[in-house]
């Protein structure tokens, strides 16, 4: 299938009911074939593995041909040349492509981040989306955001599940987020805070409002014996 997130400020925006970043299921032709959700053309319809896969062996001109049975096969097929494959990925970075168009109006990124098997695919499959994305979305969004495979690969979705579990239990990258975003803002995060618990910056409390008032006399420091 094809899943997406969004990571905005450091963090996994997940949505009112945590299914944000289901970039698979944008309809991307109403009359195309039937998906597992039970919507008709939705992007993993289209351009998932599976579907280059069987995109692959529909236009093979050569019947005798060992049949690709995975996306592997379809790559490395493609790299030797083969036109079916080549123009299976093609079909499938334009719809990917078409859709990342939507979010980048949307959302204006910086990064778009491609990863999973079918990235293994690089520049065959990375020029068609951004080319697509390129003619499909505004200038002001698109002439600055990157879209490159990340370096996961084929671990991308074990590491995914794992960060999931984590943040669920220890909230890893809630606390990471604020340290970046405090250390963009030139604030250490581990600063220490004021006794009342207020951020650096903000207005003393009353016990550091009454520290100030009456500052200890030198009668009442302690000094060692």
């Amino acid at each position: 299938g094809i899943g997406g997130a969004l990571v905005i400020g450091g963090q996994v925006y997940r949505g009112s009911r945590g299914s944000a970043g289901e970039i698979g299921h944008m309809t991307m032709d109403e009359q195309g074939p039937l998906c597992a959700c039970g919507n008709r053309g939705c992007l993993e319809a289209v351009a998932s593995a599976d579907a280059i896969v069987a995109d692959a062996l529909a236009g093979s001109a050569s019947p005798s041909a060992p049949a690709p049975l995975d996306i592997a096969e379809v790559v490395r097929a493609a790299q030797r040349g083969d036109p079916a494959s080549q123009a299976a990925l093609e079909r499938a970075g334009k719809h990917v492509g078409v859709a990342l168009a939507g979010l980048v109006n949307l959302t204006n990124p910086s990064l778009i981040l491609v990863d999973g098997g079918v990235a293994r695919a690089g520049d065959r499959l990375l020029d068609p989306i951004r080319r697509a994305v390129a003619a499909r979305s505004l200038a002001v969004a698109s002439q600055h955001v990157r879209i490159v495979v990340g370096e996961l690969r084929e671990n991308a979705i074990a590491f995914g599940g794992v960060a999931m579990v984590t943040d669920a239990a220890f909230e890893v990258s809630g606390a990471l987020s604020t340290r970046q975003t405090a250390l963009r803002r030139g604030t250490p995060a581990d600063v220490p805070r004021p006794e009342n618990g207020a951020s650096p910056g903000s207005a003393p409390g009353p016990r550091a409002a009454r520290a100030a008032r009456d500052p200890p006399s030198a009668s009442r420091i302690e000094r060692p014996p």
